[in-house]
């Protein structure tokens, strides 16, 4: 047994941050022989937690390098959009230029329809033009064959008959031709807005399907994207479950 007993007063004095079962075993197996012979006794320090750590990391090797520097995400924007532009582009463009024919095609017909419809007017016009001539000057021949047959060719009654006739006719060529001019700028201005409106469709169309382009040329560049993302992640859950990384978490 040791001569200076372990206490309450050694295990405050030598052993702080010790529990008491270890402090009394070391007392009895070295710390009393100097106390005994007049020297002094230290302790050894007890090492902390975060000194534990760092003694167990100084033995691992480095970690290797991770996987965003030795392989960092890239993505060709531009590539990926030219792609997609040549996917999508002959849908689109063969859309547009079926909706363009067909514009085409219904402004030729409507033009030829009214060229038609004013030439038959024209017609008409002509014929019935003829025809009133004709019609006048046989009346008036037949004023003035009455009138001379009645020996009153001469008279002022004769003449006055023809004027009325001359008036007549050239009241109902006028009427006739107001009636003409405005069945004329009827047909013109009807296919001058039909026109119009093809084009505005037109127009409007060709808005339409480029926007309807771009967006599946962008939807395709994102899904592009997303797809070398997901490679991209795939690279990394290989890198990190080799051996060297794993033996690191």
């Amino acid at each position: 047994m040791p001569s200076t007993p372990f206490s309450d007063n050694i295990y405050k004095q030598y052993y702080p941050g010790w529990d008491r079962a270890g402090a009394n075993a070391d007392w009895n197996a070295v710390g009393h022989n100097r106390v005994d012979s007049g020297g002094s006794y230290d302790v050894p320090k007890v090492p902390s937690i975060d000194e534990y750590i760092s003694a167990i990391v100084a033995t691992l090797p480095a970690p290797p390098p991770k996987y965003t520097e030795v392989n960092p995400f890239w993505f060709d924007e531009k590539n990926a959009e030219d792609m997609a532009t040549a996917e999508y582009s002959p849908y689109y463009d063969e859309l547009l230029q079926d909706y363009m024919t067909d514009v085409d095609t219904t402004k030729k017909r409507l033009g030829n329809d009214t060229t038609k419809i004013l030439s038959e007017l024209d017609s008409q016009k002509d014929y019935f033009v003829q025809k009133e001539g004709t019609n006048l000057e046989r009346t008036i021949r037949g004023i003035k064959e009455g009138y001379e047959g009645s020996g009153l060719y001469f008279s002022g009654n004769r003449n006055r008959d023809v004027k009325e006739t001359q008036a007549d006719y050239q009241t109902g060529m006028e009427d006739y031709m107001r009636q003409h001019k405005f069945q004329d700028t009827g047909y013109e201005t009807d296919l001058q807005r039909q026109l119009e409106d093809k084009s505005l469709a037109a127009n409007r169309y060709t808005r339409d399907i480029g926007r309807e382009k771009q967006t599946a040329i962008a939807g395709q560049v994102g899904q592009y994207k997303q797809e070398a993302i997901d490679e991209y992640l795939i690279g990394a859950d290989k890198y990190y479950s080799q051996p060297n990384w794993s033996s690191m978490i």
